[in-house]
């Protein structure tokens, strides 16, 4: 029975894995068909590289975490402004630093060193590992290439991030090249980028009522789910948003971390390993130091028996995979609202009708 679990569980995660890497394909081929057609546009913001390098850092934790390949960040420590979409370019420097892990050997290092020219940034993410031969320097950027291919970066992408990446920052009047000195000798990849000249008062003010306005509905959010990748894409969204996120990936995991962590809302998924997401959101209701956070139930399941079985076991909302990132925000929205009236409120709505929350 305990083999036939075993069995079960890797399969699940097989399936879940590479419908993660056919989701993540597919996002890259909309964004090159976008830029393709003109259709790309960017939110332009005035926002700190260093934030953007550590959201990016933060994405690529998991596969880093697998790789166990060390990081070294050499920032400035005075914020370095640019123009740029934010999420665009966090995405950008995500999927180098997941090629760098990808493309390394287990343990090896990788660097972050982040230098000021002039009116320009550079930023240069090197790595330890397969390297990339001379003539294949420029191609590497095209669509659908691959380089220095192994057993290790068998389930690599298509190569089709480094193209859009390229793209991206150049839509940024920026420039994105690639070096090595060959095959086994590593890799840099070398971003420069305008610095921001919008220094006057008018945009720092606007600047500053943005950060206010981030601080003032920022919420506490505990993201539960023993998908790793999904879970490390929701709290990056939340955290563009202006919120601040945990993970857990099991259930003891997550209540360490609820006591720990005082979050204001768990997005709970209910098929956990071993202690599932009935018991941890039964065990969070027992503590009463925590506050009564909001428990959202994350489910493949939406039957009108699933919703009432989660209503029963504590739960205030429940949400069906794939997650409507809308229906988050609507949540998260209305939070500090309810804290100010010191119970739930009355239940969110969005297009005339109301989400379950049990009163």
């Amino acid at each position: 029975m305990g083999t036939s679990n075993q069995y079960g569980r890797h399969l699940r995660e097989v399936m879940e894995r590479q419908l993660g890497q056919l989701v993540h394909l597919v996002n890259e081929l909309l964004d090159i068909a976008r830029v393709n057609s003109g259709q790309m546009t960017l939110q332009k913001e005035r926002v700190a590289l260093q934030e953007i390098l550590q959201l990016a850092v933060e994405a690529s934790e998991p596969l880093r975490t697998t790789t166990q390949n060390s990081l070294t960040l050499d920032l400035p420590a005075a914020p370095l402004y640019l123009e740029a979409d934010t999420t665009r370019l966090t995405q950008v420097f995500t999927n180098i630093l997941n090629n760098a892990a990808q493309y390394s050997a287990a343990g090896g290092p990788i660097s972050v060193r982040v230098e000021i020219a002039e009116s320009q940034v550079r930023i240069d993410i090197a790595d330890a590992g397969v390297g990339i031969a001379r003539e294949a320097l420029n191609r590497i950027f095209d669509m659908f290439t691959q380089v220095g291919r192994d057993a290790r970066n068998a389930h690599a992408g298509l190569g089709i991030g480094l193209n859009l990446a390229r793209r991206v920052v150049e839509m940024h009047d920026g420039q994105l090249v690639a070096k090595s000195e060959g095959l086994g000798r590593g890799s840099h990849f070398l971003i420069t980028l305008p610095l921001s000249d919008l220094e006057d008062e008018e945009s720092m003010a606007a600047e500053s009522e943005r950060s206010e306005q981030k601080i003032r509905g920022s919420v506490r959010a505990l993201i539960v789910d023993d998908n790793i990748d999904a879970a490390a894409t929701l709290s990056l969204l939340l955290q563009l948003a202006g919120h601040t996120t945990c993970l857990a990936h099991d259930g003891p995991e997550a209540l360490k971390a609820a006591t720990e962590f005082k979050p204001d809302i768990v997005l709970l998924d209910l098929g956990l390993p071993g202690m599932d997401g009935y018991e941890v959101a039964g065990a969070i209701r027992r503590m009463p130091e925590l506050g009564r956070p909001v428990l959202v139930a994350v489910t493949g399941w939406g039957d009108p028996e699933d919703r009432a079985r989660t209503k029963q076991a504590g739960f205030d909302e429940h949400l069906t995979k794939p997650v409507d990132i809308s229906m988050i925000e609507l949540l998260l929205t209305a939070l500090p609202e309810r804290r100010a009236a010191g119970d739930d409120g009355s239940p969110p709505v969005e297009n005339g009708h109301t989400l379950d929350t049990p009163h």
